[in-house]
């Protein structure tokens, strides 16, 4: 039985550490919107914003200002090159389920010179990066905490971040508008995988990711790597824009992913919300949607060729992280691994200090998780929460 703040039965909030603060100043990830995606989301919430709370709103609505001056001198500078732009190489999306290891391999494949990647000033101001990128370093260091709200990773402005919050501030609808209004039901589930929407609605996604994009390869036209765990349910689709695009999925043990997961959303909520959050259905949502996805990737992920997706676990990338990189390469046809196998290296003997949360489940959460998660991710290695090891060096595909 699930209780009012979204925890099991005897389990409580304290399974999950506490928040780090917010920059009270920062505008959050929907600083780089629009006045008219602001008065569609507010609208949408019948402005049911916290007291407390506006000046939060407040920094959003002077951003707001500023990003539409600063688009339409983009758009007069750069429109006929972003429409000519043209993206010959087919980006590589990075798949999987939110803590499940997709930031460190984003991370990790951006480390190669022959890829570009969206960073967290590309992504919250996507209308005007082009002619405001010179004032990153700036903007990282007066709105960018140092290390993310939810963990321990390094954060700033030319990180790699994920292009869903691009779209977003571009006003494509998004299940991502919850982190603003978080005690209302998620908003725009449809656009987890696209398939529910009309022919006008997609259309409209499609159109607006790939003007992103060519504004990214005006920027920098070197291969594209694109996270999103999102885009783990729209594999057939991405296939029908990029046909030779690569996919790379990684899995984590599925306890570590839910703890993980509800302590992302709650920081979130707390430090960029425009409500005090309540949490009620929080765990619920998470169950819900992993089982959404995949349930979903079980049914699409064969659409691209082998030769074009593979599988990583988190556990083994942490673990040897060298050699799983060597393998991603060498399944995905990447190229020379050798050009950034020191850089690799380097991470991992960072690596070794590096701290992660550590979760304290209950036994009834525990129990839950196990029972709807197990059965989905028994073919990726995992079994009753453990990491089962074989003589096999490819993981099981679903069938």
């Amino acid at each position: 039985m699930i209780q009012r703040d979204g925890s099991p039965s005897g389990c409580g909030s304290d399974q999950y550490p506490r928040s780090r603060r917010h920059l009270p100043w920062s505008p959050g990830p929907f600083g780089g919107a629009s006045p008219l995606t602001w008065a569609r989301l507010l609208a949408r919430n019948h402005f049911a914003v916290s007291p407390l709370l506006l000046h939060r709103l407040l920094v959003n609505v002077v951003g707001c200002i500023s990003n539409t001056g600063l688009g339409l001198v983009q758009s007069l500078l750069f429109n006929r090159k972003i429409a000519a732009a043209k993206i010959e190489k087919h980006p590589i999306f990075v798949l999987g389920h939110w803590r499940s290891g997709t930031t460190l391999l984003h991370e990790l494949l951006s480390y190669d010179e022959r890829h570009a990647f969206p960073s967290n000033h590309t992504c919250m101001t996507p209308s005007h990066f082009l002619i405001s990128g010179w004032a990153a370093p700036f903007v990282s260091r007066l709105f960018f905490p140092s290390r993310r709200w939810m963990d321990n990773m390094p954060m700033g402005a030319s990180t790699p971040q994920e292009d869903e919050f691009a779209l977003a501030n571009l006003g494509v609808p998004s299940p991502y508008f919850a982190i603003a209004f978080p005690n209302h039901p998620v908003p725009y589930q449809e656009y987890e995988t696209l398939e529910d929407l009309s022919e006008s609605d997609r259309e409209e996604w499609r159109r607006t990711l790939l003007k992103f994009l060519a504004a990214l390869t005006v920027h920098d036209n070197r291969r594209l790597i694109l996270k999103s765990p999102l885009h783990t349910m729209r594999i057939p689709l991405l296939l029908e824009m990029f046909p030779d695009a690569r996919f790379v999925h990684i899995v984590r043990e599925p306890t570590t992913v839910f703890a993980s997961t509800v302590h992302l959303w709650r920081s979130l909520y707390e430090s960029l919300g425009l409500q005090r959050p309540n949490f009620r259905g929080l765990e619920e949502q998470v169950l819900a949607r992993f089982e959404r996805m995949y349930r979903r990737l079980r049914q699409t992920r064969r659409a691209p060729q082998p030769s074009r997706i593979c599988d990583v676990r988190y556990e083994d990338l942490v673990a040897d992280p060298v050699g799983q990189m060597r393998n991603v390469y060498k399944r995905l046809d990447l190229g020379n691994f050798d050009a950034i196998q020191p850089r690799v290296e380097a991470f991992a003997a960072r690596g070794r200090t590096y701290r992660t949360n550590r979760y304290q489940l209950c036994d009834a959460t525990r129990e839950l998780v196990l029972r709807r998660w197990g059965p989905l991710m028994a073919d990726y290695g995992y079994a009753d929460g453990a990491i089962q090891r074989d003589a096999a060096d490819r993981l099981a595909i679903p069938a």
